[in-house]
């Protein structure tokens, strides 16, 4: 399945990235340029909204833990919605979920930038 990004700001602030598909070792590259792209732009806090996202391996997940380092590093940071079950669990057995910050909506996940 083809990855799809979609991206919009949600107030000056804030980036929305949707990511649309699956994350693999073969398109993870791609999730990297644009997380680069962003951030040579300034934009370091991200919303990333999986909802449409089907799986995600670990290269996908090492794309994550980048971006959200180098965001902190300019203090920003990267918020997740939309986690379906079989991402959610990916995040729970990685122990991911305890380093991203995760939310149930898109208002909740702005809040949550502070």
């Amino acid at each position: 399945m083809e990855l799809k990004i979609g991206l919009r700001q949600a107030n000056a602030d804030v980036t929305v990235m949707e990511l649309v598909g699956e994350i693999h070792i073969y398109n993870s590259a791609k999730v990297r340029d644009t997380f680069i792209d962003l951030m040579d732009r300034g934009r370091y806090k991200l919303l990333i909204n999986l909802e449409k996202l089907r799986s995600i391996d670990s290269s996908g997940l090492g794309v994550f833990m980048g971006a959200m380092k180098r965001a902190r590093e300019h203090d920003g940071a990267l918020n997740f919605i939309g986690l379906n079950p079989h991402v959610n669990s990916i995040f729970h057995i990685t122990g991911l979920d305890r380093i991203f910050a995760t939310f149930g909506d898109e208002a909740s996940a702005l809040e949550g930038f502070g």
